[in-house]
């Protein structure tokens, strides 16, 4: 089985624990083994390198060293923002021998060497999974599902570090949908701001980023919207509550981690404990699909 490492990060170990439970059983039934790192603290995602620069390297470098001590050469991190940070800190310290010091100094005793490769979800399902071996463990088909795909603006904007799909027009989401029997549709939002940033401090510019992407999705007769960001996923779920309940708009559309669609390709039992969490409840359109 091969063996991976794994950052659960802050908002998988709490409130997108969902996120956590689909994504490991996901990986569990493509015979994927996520190490989790031991004694992990939070990267610091997205403030504290706003307050301290060195603060917001030496946080995900701590990870990064702890990984390193564990073995782990490839670290899956499935949320965007802290993937951004730890693949900033992973560069920037691979490029700078002077910073790198500064850095080691801060998380004395530990060391980051620079041996770890920091990957999102969508690139360890490809390039360490790989197509053959999710298609062998695909035990239902989606039947046409259609659904638009959701990277939300951080995923593929890595600022300075190449990124692992086009920019402005991912596709790798796509295409692994389509291996499962997903109908993914095009649609001009895929990288576009949700506004999850803004939830707290203006909720309405979020509720109104997040409005326009429903009217394209149900304009366009999308099912489902598939994300792989906890903060994207429950803002995007959250919202269509709020419009529900002031405008009295019908939007009801479920969005899914793309875990979640490829363990119950896989044939994982998620159940009612996994969608009761979402407002937006999934299940009368996995019904539909002979999926629940």
């Amino acid at each position: 089985m091969k063996r991976i490492g794994y950052y659960k990060s802050c908002s998988l170990d709490a409130s997108s624990n969902d996120y956590a439970r689909s994504l490991e059983m996901c990986f569990s039934k493509l015979g994927t083994r996520l190490v989790p790192i031991s004694d992990w603290n939070c990267c610091g995602a997205s403030s504290a390198h706003s307050t301290s620069e060195l603060l917001g390297l030496a946080l995900p470098a701590r990870n990064l060293a702890l990984a390193e001590q564990q073995g782990l050469t490839t670290l899956l991190v499935p949320c965007s923002a802290c993937y951004t940070r730890m693949l900033t800190a992973a560069d920037k310290i691979r490029r700078n021998d002077d910073l790198a010091a500064e850095i080691n100094e801060v998380i004395a005793p530990l060391r980051y060497m620079g041996t770890v490769q920091v990957k999102n979800i969508l690139e360890i399902l490809w390039g360490e999974v790989g197509s053959d071996q999710i298609l062998h463990a695909k035990k239902h088909d989606l039947g046409g599902m259609k659904v638009v795909c959701y990277y939300g603006c951080y995923l593929t904007r890595t600022p300075g570090v190449a990124s692992f799909d086009n920019r402005e027009n991912p596709q790798s989401m796509e295409q692994l949908l389509k291996l499962v029997g997903a109908e993914p549709l095009d649609w001009p939002f895929k990288t576009d701001c949700c506004g999850a940033g803004f939830s707290l401090i203006d909720a309405p510019v979020s509720v109104q980023l997040c409005e326009k992407m429903y009217d394209m999705a149900y304009q366009l007769g999308a099912d489902a919207i598939v994300a792989t960001c906890p903060l994207c996923q429950t803002n995007l779920d959250v919202n269509q509550d709020k419009l529900r309940s002031e405008k009295s708009v019908p939007y009801h559309m479920p969005v899914f981690y793309i875990s979640d669609l490829l363990a119950v390709a896989a044939g994982a039992e998620l159940g009612n404990k996994q969608w009761r969490k979402r407002f937006v409840d999934p299940r009368e359109l996995l019904n539909r699909y002979a999926l629940a």
